[in-house]
């Protein structure tokens, strides 16, 4: 019977030592890290692009290189159009990704037809550079074309 008493009294001993560890020392640290957000180099302009070719000349936007929080593998980029500026849809066959480590992206927009305009910009999604980090995005600036008449 001494020896059951001795066991209990241990455990009850070893149980209220657990209560003096601190709550956050048993809890499960599994919330991840937020992705460092890129920061855009060279962004698309504010001004309004007037378009009296065929064709826009490209749009680039341009990140800082920074491998200690992102690379070209990190990085998707998703191009995007609005007829008012507001309201961004993702354009189908622009580029998703950077091609190279200067990490660069350009994209050539048809002309909108005469006497409207159009809205462009770029999605940039960090997803970091270990697993299970939170993925940031950012969004450069937006670019607004306009056609106009050839005169």
């Amino acid at each position: 019977m001494k020896k059951i008493k001795r066991i209990l009294a241990s455990l009850l001993a070893f149980v209220l030592m657990l209560t003096l560890l601190p709550a956050a020392a048993l809890a499960d640290d599994t919330e991840s890290a937020a992705a460092p957000a890129p920061v855009i180099s060279s962004d698309l302009s504010d001004k309004t692009y007037y378009s009296d070719d065929t064709k826009v000349s490209a749009l680039t936007v341009k990140l800082t290189k920074n491998t200690a929080n992102y690379t070209k593998d990190t990085l998707v980029l998703e191009w995007q159009s609005s007829d008012d500026g507001e309201t961004f849809t993702a354009i189908e066959g622009a580029p998703t990704a950077f091609k190279n480590v200067l990490l660069m992206s350009s994209y050539a927009p048809e002309k909108p037809s005469l006497g409207t305009a159009k809205y462009y910009r770029v999605k940039i999604t960090n997803n970091g550079l270990t697993e299970g980090m939170t993925p940031t995005t950012v969004y450069s600036a937006v670019a607004k074309i306009e056609s106009v008449n050839a005169e």
